[in-house]
Formats: C-alpha cells, structure tokens, sequence
C-alpha cells in the first residue's frame, strides 16, 4: 500500500503543480504589456545573435 500511495501523492503533486501554472497563465493573459513578473516566470533567458536575431527560451 505504501507505494500506492507514494504514486498517488505524487500525481497530486504534479496537478497541483500545473493547475497553479495554468492559474497563472489566465492572470497573463489579462495584462497588456509584458511585465517584469511575467518576464522573471516566463523566459529562462534570451539570446541574440548577429543580425538582430533573437532566441527566446522558456521555462516550460
């Protein structure tokens, strides 16, 4: 039973886990610029290359 349950509240740890991203996603789209907080949750880091190319990678 031990590991059964081990499982399960994993699992529930990882719905928790996306609901409050999906949460916090909603309260994104309700903004109309890109803001610091959203800038500090959303992008690992951006790169830019020669040419004014421009990579962005996400944290998800």
């Amino acid at each position: 039973m031990g590991t059964l349950f081990r499982r399960v509240t994993a699992e529930e740890s990882v719905q928790d886990g996306a609901k409050k991203k999906v949460e916090q996603a909603v309260i994104f789209l309700e903004e109309n610029e890109l803001t610091e907080d959203m800038k500090e949750k959303l992008i690992e880091k951006v790169v830019v290359y020669p040419g004014n190319r421009i990579e962005i990678v996400w944290r998800f």
